[in-house]
């Protein structure tokens, strides 16, 4: 799938909490910082990005692909 697909998903199904912010805010980030990573997934450290794929519902590895 990939974060472009999940930045749509989260575009396109309005949910809240799937705002930049809402989830720069269940990741434990800032805004700016999540920001960075939809540009640029591979900045994200491991951790992270299984955090995110818990946010999105999603295997971990969909969020680099």
């Amino acid at each position: 799938m990939g974060l472009k697909q999940l930045r749509r998903r989260r575009q396109t199904e309005g949910r809240s909490q799937w705002t930049q912010k809402g989830v720069a805010q269940q990741l434990g980030v800032s805004l700016s910082t999540y920001q960075k990573y939809e540009k640029n997934p591979e900045t994200m450290s491991v951790k992270t990005q299984n955090q995110l794929a818990d946010v999105f519902g999603v295997a971990p590895e969909e969020i680099t692909k």
